[in-house]
């Protein structure tokens, strides 16, 4: 399927990555959101990634509530993700896993710039005043603590 599309659109002459670049991506500088399915199987491959290459990998879980829940579900998300758009690396990972709760997924971080992160996610919610509650857990994959969870 995927080779027909290349040939269909006459790209032999093009690079195949600038190709998929172009085609699915556009000019992608913002976070990356994806479903949970999708979350999963990136997760997975970045950690057998991680093991094979020392490398950190932080999985961060955010639960919270909202201030005023008769306002829609979408308003809610729409806000949370411009925030952690301004607050992540585009090559960041988020997914929904219901309506209060999302992941994060962080690679090849060290510890403290992690913490930073979650200071300054945690400034920009406060700076919103959009979330009554928010409980933030991280769990770190790294070479020096496989299954450490640090709790915010």
């Amino acid at each position: 399927m995927y080779n027909n599309i290349y040939k269909s659109k006459n790209l032999k002459r093009e690079n195949p990555e600038a190709f998929l670049e172009n085609e699915f991506f556009g000019a992608k500088s913002q976070l990356y959101v994806c479903s949970p399915a999708m979350f999963a199987n990136i997760y997975y491959l970045e950690k057998e990634k991680a093991k094979r290459n020392d490398n950190s990998l932080y999985f961060i879980n955010f639960e919270f509530e909202v201030i005023n829940e008769k306002r829609n579900n979408g308003y809610y998300k729409d806000k949370i993700q411009d925030i952690l758009s301004f607050s992540l690396r585009s090559s960041d990972l988020i997914s929904w896993f219901t309506n209060n709760q999302l992941a994060l997924l962080l690679i090849d971080l060290e510890k403290s710039e992690v913490y930073k992160i979650i200071k300054r996610i945690e400034r920009n919610f406060a700076d919103y005043d959009i979330l009554k509650e928010i409980n933030i857990t991280v769990k770190i994959k790294d070479n020096n603590s496989h299954n450490n969870a640090m709790k915010f």
